[in-house]
């Protein structure tokens, strides 16, 4: 067992720690951890389902973001914890081509054969991912990702629009509505896909049980 030393002047407290196993600890590591990385998506859903709390429109803005954030990073902490229980469960190694679109689907069905169930969850969830790995990939040191509100023709920052207005007490209340309908509609696009993964990721972890093999 590894602990992070970067608290060392606390001796006693909370802090990260990681676990290198065995050979024959792997399945049940990778299935825990993937179990783990369910759960906290379920806590990102709870917290979207907490922003319509929050009477400031800025503040409700801001809090979209982050936990916007948050799902794509734990999406694709999901899929690294799938792909390694994969690995686990049928013995092969360096698998990484899987998240390949192109080659995935023979890759998937040549290595697990005997299992069309597992093969087709872990394809469906893999598809339901792509597109928001990808829009994570683009959140770099280079580009930024920032939230935007977009009428259909053009996209804007919505806190400079709500600047813009503040003066202009009509059309500021009228943005705002606007923006509060906008807010509702993400929470349940993202509520609506954490469900589909959720209900996908636990189906993988049934069939996937170590203990029962």
């Amino acid at each position: 067992m590894y602990q992070d030393n970067s608290f060392n002047s606390l001796p006693v407290g909370l802090r990260f720690y990681w676990y290198e196993s065995e050979k024959w600890e792997k399945l049940p590591q990778y299935w825990a951890e993937l179990c783990g990385s369910m759960h906290r998506l379920v806590f990102v859903r709870e917290q979207f389902n907490t922003i319509n709390e929050v009477s400031d429109i800025s503040e409700a803005l801001h809090r979209l973001e982050y936990h916007m954030e948050n799902y794509l990073i734990r999406i694709y902490e999901l899929r690294e914890r799938a792909l390694k229980l994969l690995e686990a469960f049928c013995g092969e190694k360096n698998i990484g081509k899987l998240k390949q679109k192109e080659r995935r689907k023979d890759e998937v069905e040549k290595i697990l054969p005997n299992n069309p169930e597992i093969s087709s969850q872990y394809l469906d969830l893999l598809s339901i991912l792509d597109d928001d790995i990808e829009l994570r990939n683009q959140n770099t040191h280079e580009t930024f990702l920032s939230l935007g509100y977009s009428n259909g023709y053009d996209i804007y920052d919505p806190y400079d629009v709500l600047v813009e207005f503040q003066a202009q007490s009509s059309e500021y209340d009228e943005f705002v509505q606007q923006l509060k309908e906008a807010i509702d509609q993400t929470i349940h696009c993202y509520e609506n896909k954490i469900n589909q993964i959720i209900d996908l990721t636990q189906g993988l972890l049934e069939e996937m049980d170590w203990t029962n093999r």
